[in-house]
């Protein structure tokens, strides 16, 4: 049987795991050929990481290796092909797990399509990193690609209530009059024949840009129609609209092009508690009647409003279905090889593609139906970590260094402070640990130091390096190092008062100009501490402002002073973690977990109890 140390250590592990959904999208990819032709894209993502288990990385894979340096190579999988697009934006998605204070590093390369080839050309990679990515305002990183163009990465939060929610769907359209300004030379036998056309379902995903919109379906082609049905589609309920029934979904309808890029027929816009309406008996007073008995109004664009068809939801169901499917999509795309023809795909009417859709992988028996007349309803999201990072929220992080004569002196090797260039030591360890983790969120950094002599006077606060600031983690070793070329003498006796004072009274001028900062303090020391007592009283008293303090324990002493100062008082706030390096010298990313495992907390305690709320949360949670 597990111990209760070691449940606890398992429990406190998984709070630390976040899922994400990772989805990629590319602008301006270079044309080819003499023609200068739009490319057929996908994208393919890998990975690379040690053999050894690591708490990130993608929940699923296509295949996996171990190579003779010992490393695994991971194929997450590819995307969809996209037809002739320079702006590609794939609707599959890779579901992946993400645990702070580790480091999740991939690869997105992308690829086009060449008939007259077998292999695909690669026309660039981009390496991105996880928290790199979630250090960001909206969770997407661009990169620039080799062979021009950008590749997007982004990140969307997974809510654990909701991962087994799904949304079926089908959709019909009447009438439809696409636009043939564009016709060229290329489409001439196309001009007097009726479209093959595809149906694609976008959401909303930056408040801050009208204009951002994410394609999350694309369904299978239907041909030569104006009245196309397409095929039964389903999704993931949060990938569709994340977990919002009330949030805009654009439904755009588009005429597919042999040889040149899609062209818009029209568009509207709705939300799937319209969609979900249509599918009940209604009386004729009410608003979404007229929807199920004429249809939703299709206009041609933003700026032309002229009506181009009318669109009709043959089918809208939400349930909760414990076989989720991967990549949250049934799509066309998926259901073809990369080296197929895409002609083959075409579908020539709704009964006939019906059976190739899909609905046999619904599983209806392990499936659960939403009673439509107990529609959920929303209810107050708890905001996390990620919902104040992604609101603009910033780490202000500082570094404080024991320099008391405890630490043996620097010049003798095996002491904690002693300098090798082949070789880190602990203090540097800890700071390059940690430093890269926190740096991705972190708008500043800062090193200050303790308990040592400076013309004879013990300094218990002062500055490390010739900076007030620093720029990363080289930065940090260098102002730290350099204090042994300075006429530093190491002292004593170890006390941090000032230096959670100084950090303290920082965090209050964040609290009080409303500045959206938390600081977080990383202390490293040797132990020997005085006036425990005081330092306890202290971190109660700067419970209130938005402060977290972490001790990191460096060599042998008994760490139990460090232990009993992250106890917090009866009514505060837990603002204090305790993490021993010797427990987890030769990993890391270990360290960093653990040194870490409390500040997302921490940082969410203070701004539920401050009443501070985020602007979005990352996905609603529903009351059923």
């Amino acid at each position: 049987m597990q111990s209760d140390d070691e449940v606890s250590s398992a429990s406190m592990q998984e709070n630390l795991i976040t899922r994400l959904r990772l989805r990629v999208h590319c602008s301006n990819l270079p044309r080819y050929g003499l023609l200068k032709s739009l490319p057929d894209t996908f994208a393919k993502i890998t990975s690379v990481s040690p053999a050894a288990h690591v708490p990130s990385g993608p929940e699923e894979v296509e295949s996996e290796s171990v190579d003779e340096r010992g490393m695994r190579n991971i194929e997450w999988g590819n995307t969809e092909v996209v037809r002739r697009s320079a702006n590609p934006q794939y609707t599959k998605t890779f579901p992946l797990k993400y645990e702070y204070g580790a480091e999740c590093y991939f690869y997105v390369q992308i690829y086009r399509k060449d008939g007259r080839k077998k292999d695909p050309i690669l026309l660039g990679s981009a390496l991105c990193e996880v928290g790199d990515i979630l250090g960001t305002r909206n969770y997407t990183k661009v990169k620039r690609l080799r062979g021009g163009g950008c590749v997007f990465s982004q990140l969307e939060v997974l809510s654990e209530n909701l991962q087994h929610s799904v949304v079926r769907f089908q959709f019909s359209a009447k009438n439809l009059m696409p636009s043939r300004k564009s016709a060229n030379v290329l489409n001439a036998h196309r001009f007097n024949a009726e479209p093959d056309t595809v149906l694609e379902i976008a959401k909303h995903h930056d408040k801050s840009n009208k204009h951002a919109w994410t394609t999350v379906y694309r369904s299978r082609p239907v041909e030569n129609s104006l009245n196309p049905t397409w095929d039964f589609g389903q999704m993931n309920f949060a990938a569709l609209c994340d977990g919002n029934m009330h949030q805009t979904i654009r439904i755009v309808i588009k005429e597919r092009r042999e040889n040149a890029a899609n062209v818009q027929i029209g568009f509207c816009e709705t939300n799937l508690s319209v969609l979900l309406r249509t599918q009940q008996d209604l009386p004729p007073d009410d608003p979404c009647y007229e929807l199920v008995k004429d249809g939703i109004i299709i206009q041609r664009s933003i700026t032309k409003t002229k009506e181009v068809g009318r669109l009709f939801v043959e089918l809208a169901q939400l349930f909760d279905n414990s076989d989720e499917i991967a990549g949250s999509s049934y799509h066309y795309d998926d259901m073809s090889s990369l080296a197929s023809n895409d002609d083959a795909s075409v579908s020539t009417s709704a009964s006939a593609s019906a059976s190739a859709s899909g609905m046999t992988a619904w599983n209806s028996e392990r499936s659960e139906v939403v009673d439509m007349k107990a529609i959920p309803v929303p209810m107050e999201v708890p905001a996390t970590f990620e919902d104040y990072i992604r609101d603009g929220y910033k780490l202000d992080f500082c570094v404080a260094i024991d320099f008391t004569s405890s630490n043996g002196d620097p010049r003798i090797p095996g002491t904690l402070h002693y300098q090798n260039i082949n070789q880190l030591n602990d203090y540097e360890e800890t700071i390059e640990s940690l430093g890269a983790s926190i740096g991705k969120y972190a708008d500043e950094c800062s090193v200050l130091g303790f308990g040592a002599k400076f013309n004879g006077k013990t300094q218990h606060l002062f500055q490390c390096g010739s900076k007030p600031t620093v720029g990363g983690v080289d930065e940090m070793l260098e102002a730290y190092k350099s204090m042994f070329k300075s006429d530093l003498i190491m002292s004593g006796p170890t006390v941090v008062d000032q230096i959670l004072q100084a950090c303290a009274v920082k965090a209050k001028k964040f609290q009080e100009s409303a500045n959206r900062r938390y600081m977080v303090l990383l202390i490293i020391t040797d132990g020997i501490m005085q006036d425990i007592d005081e330092t306890k009283r202290r971190l109660g008293v700067y419970a209130s402002v938005p402060l977290s303090v972490i001790f990191v324990g460096i060599g042998r002493a008994e760490f139990k002073s460090l232990d009993y100062l992250c106890i917090p008082a009866p009514g505060n706030r837990p603002n204090a973690t305790f993490c021993e390096f010797r427990k987890h010298q030769h990993n890391p990313i270990a360290l960093g977990s653990a040194a870490l495992k409390n500040v997302p907390t921490q940082l969410v305690e203070y701004m539920v109890v401050n009443d501070i709320k985020p602007s979005k949360t990352s996905s609603a949670r529903w009351n059923k």
